[in-house]
């Protein structure tokens, strides 16, 4: 949770550059170290193209991982896009 926290302080907080791309870094550090929530907001960008190229696989990667771990908007997205 930290690290998402801080990805989206870097993201969003005023006097600070936006950077995707940035940002896309510190979430797959986070992911690749097994931080469920960063699982999620890394398949967030892919899905979305931001910071990434948009890979819908790629999305679908994140998302089952951070699903296994009980992230619950994962879990609701997959069952989402899977239907």
């Amino acid at each position: 949770m930290r690290s998402t926290i801080w990805v989206s302080c870097t993201i969003i907080s005023p006097g600070v550059e936006q950077s995707y791309e940035r940002a896309f870094e510190y979430y797959e550090q986070a992911a690749r170290l097994g931080y469920a929530d960063a699982q999620f907001n890394l398949g967030v960008m892919y899905g979305q193209g931001k910071g990434v190229t948009k890979d819908v696989q790629k999305l679908r990667e994140w998302w089952t991982k951070a699903a296994a771990q009980g992230e619950k908007n994962a879990i609701k997205n997959l069952k989402l896009i899977n239907s």
